[in-house]
């Protein structure tokens, strides 16, 4: 918490977020995409690297599939528990709406 957010909604049927608020790590640590599978899942994807940190590029880094979560699983881990629920609240309160017309451009979505 006490970061910020941006959300990048600029490339059809894919959401890149991007933790720009935390220090430690090179950007591939602060980002995930969902891709809309529009069969009511998203497949979460993080960036993979083929080098360090400091030489991260959208030349040596992919998107690499992590997961496959569908809406109802999200909806139901933000109403499981009171603590989950602010959590979820919290994080609202720190997103970047700014860049939501934008594609995400350290690694093309």
């Amino acid at each position: 918490m006490n970061t910020h957010y941006g959300v990048y909604m600029g490339t059809a049927n894919k959401i890149v977020i991007y933790d720009y608020g935390e220090g430690a790590g090179g950007w591939p640590d602060h980002v995930a995409r969902f891709v809309d599978n529009h069969d009511g899942s998203f497949t979460v994807a993080w960036p993979h690297t083929t080098t360090d940190n400091a030489s991260e590029n959208s030349d040596n880094t992919t998107w690499q599939d992590h997961s496959t979560i569908t809406k109802a699983d999200m909806l139901a881990r933000f109403y499981a528990t009171d603590a989950e629920k602010a959590t979820v609240t919290a994080v609202e309160e720190e997103l970047d709406l700014s860049t939501i017309n934008k594609a995400f451009d350290l690694l093309p979505a």
